[in-house]
């Protein structure tokens, strides 16, 4: 067994920017960023479950920069979304709202059933459609 494993991670990015239909490199970037706001809106205990379901490398990417004083921060649906794609350079060519929609799709899929609407159960009401 290897001690980390770039394979799953690699994959997820690579179905992530079939879906978005963008480069891997926006794709992992919406991906990160979609999942920065989420994790920061969660409650700690909530964002921690939510981290389990990761592959290795992604957990890393998740918990990059992350600091759970303060948590949740106070965000609305606008507020992830303008950030998401203020993330992304605030491409003219991108639609911030599909991709935070079909990165969220996205994520339910590849978690393990429940997991997703246990994560919807515990965002405030002003981003439970987020995770539809």
């Amino acid at each position: 067994m290897r001690i980390y494993d770039t394979t799953q991670t690699q994959r997820w990015i690579q179905e992530l920017a079939q879906t978005l239909n963008l480069s891997e490199e926006q794709a992992y970037t919406a991906l990160r960023s979609t999942l920065h706001r989420l994790r920061d809106r969660m409650q700690v205990d909530e964002a921690t479950d939510l981290a389990s379901q990761f592959p290795l490398l992604l957990k890393g990417i998740y918990y990059d920069g992350y600091t759970p004083a303060g948590k949740p921060e106070k965000m609305d649906d606008k507020e992830f979304i303008s950030k998401v794609h203020a993330d992304l350079n605030n491409d003219p060519d991108i639609s911030p709202r599909s991709v935070v929609d079909k990165t969220l799709t996205f994520l339910r899929g590849k978690l393990v059933s429940g997991q997703a609407e246990h994560v919807r159960a515990n965002l405030p009401k002003n981003l439970e459609e987020l995770m539809k």
